[in-house]
């Protein structure tokens, strides 16, 4: 039997005292090691889960979805632009026709006008006319000429009918007298025919 001393013994517990102490700090390394690689995965899928859209929500961008509603609106707004542009001029060339005419020119500011115009139209024009060469016809000169100053579209309806007022200066003209200028309005009213718009009125105010 193997007797030990006292400071064997002493030694052999500081030992066993260190060995114990390692293995628990080594323990412990390990533990928080995995703790902390645990924490930064769980943070990784935080942020990976972050940069997903929601399933019910919208596209971020659908401009595309919406391209052919935005160019039919496109388009449907240039043709009613366009639309009430190409009024104005033709109100103001029918008012300029219609309201320039001599006692020499045998009405044909009238009856060139005529493909311009509703059938309606047309009629009334033909007949008045035919009421004006009853009438006795002045032998001096007389004539206005009439020119268009603005052109303001007052009511329009989309293939259906639409109203231009023209502002105008005549200039009435008789043989032996001084010009007489003045300012009057004149109202065209459109209406739309088989595809084409046609004057349906011309009032003078």
């Amino acid at each position: 039997m193997i007797t030990l001393t006292r400071p064997v013994k002493i030694g052999l517990i500081a030992a066993g005292a260190l060995l114990a102490l390692g293995i628990i700090i080594v323990l412990a390394i390990v533990l928080t090691a995995g703790g902390s690689k645990q924490s930064l995965n769980n943070t990784n899928d935080t942020n990976a889960n972050a940069n997903l859209p929601m399933a019910n929500s919208a596209p971020l961008n659908n401009d595309n979805a919406n391209a052919d509603t935005v160019s039919g609106d496109n388009k449907n707004t240039n043709e009613a632009v366009n639309t009430k542009d190409s009024l104005l001029r033709l109100g103001r060339i029918v008012v300029e026709r219609y309201g320039s005419f001599s006692n020499r020119n045998n009405f044909e500011n009238i009856t060139r006008l005529e493909p311009f115009m509703t059938e309606d139209f047309k009629k009334i024009s033909i007949e008045s006319i035919d009421e004006q060469q009853k009438q006795p016809q002045e032998e001096d000169f007389y004539g206005i000429a009439t020119s268009a100053i603005a052109m303001d579209l007052t009511n329009f309806s989309a293939k259906e009918s639409a109203m231009v007022t023209v502002t105008t200066t005549r200039t009435e003209s008789r043989a032996n007298q001084d010009d007489n200028v003045f300012t009057q309005t004149a109202e065209v009213s459109f209406k739309y025919v088989s595809g084409n718009w046609k004057v349906d009125n011309i009032t003078w105010k």
